[in-house]
């Protein structure tokens, strides 16, 4: 079993191409819920500046969801997701 104190474990995906669906079977992992950010954009070189501060920002992510023991996503294309597994 893997887990830290804290009850939660968390990873980053990344995908900079076009999107993508996985579906991952989490054998000795103890989790009920996924919740999730994703860094995005419109563009692959969209940058943040300080007078436009939010061109790039994390947003709540739904495309992630637990089905038997499986974690099933779709990532975005050009995106970074951040995942938290749950007890």
């Amino acid at each position: 079993m893997i887990w830290c104190n804290c009850g939660a474990f968390t990873f980053c995906l990344f995908c900079l191409s076009e999107k993508i669906s996985i579906k991952t079977s989490l054998q000795n992992l103890e989790w009920s819920k996924v919740e999730g950010q994703v860094l995005t954009s419109a563009k692959l070189t969209d940058v943040n500046t300080f007078t436009q501060p939010n061109i790039v920002k994390p947003v709540a992510f739904s495309g992630a969801k637990k089905e038997g023991n499986e974690l099933v996503l779709d990532l975005p294309a050009q995106s970074i997701v951040l995942l938290t597994l749950k007890k």
